[in-house]
């Protein structure tokens, strides 16, 4: 329980963080279970990714990001990483200007 606690608080920490870096996305799946694996698989190879839930149109969706990075730099290599070794086709988010 103390586990679960604790990764909320990291997914918490990572939201906040995003809003002020860059991210990259690298899926949106409507399937919660597939979207964990893909962040355990990723996270297993080394990436620092994270997940979390968003409704769009009425149907919810799980959105799959590496990040944050503190420039844009960081992010673009990154990225390229994913695409090569991982077969993914990312895009970087861009941090938010409020």
């Amino acid at each position: 329980k103390v586990q679960v606690k604790k990764i909320e608080k990291t997914k918490l920490a990572q939201l906040k963080q995003e809003i002020r870096s860059y991210s990259i996305q690298v899926a949106a799946l409507k399937d919660k279970t597939k979207a964990k694996k893909m962040v355990e698989r990723l996270t297993g190879l080394g990436y620092q990714t994270y997940s979390y839930q968003i409704l769009i149109n009425g149907k919810m969706y799980y959105r799959i990001r590496c990040g944050p990075f503190s420039n844009i730099e960081k992010a673009k290599q990154y990225a390229k990483r994913l695409a090569n070794k991982e077969g993914f086709k990312p895009f970087i988010i861009y941090p938010n200007k409020e």
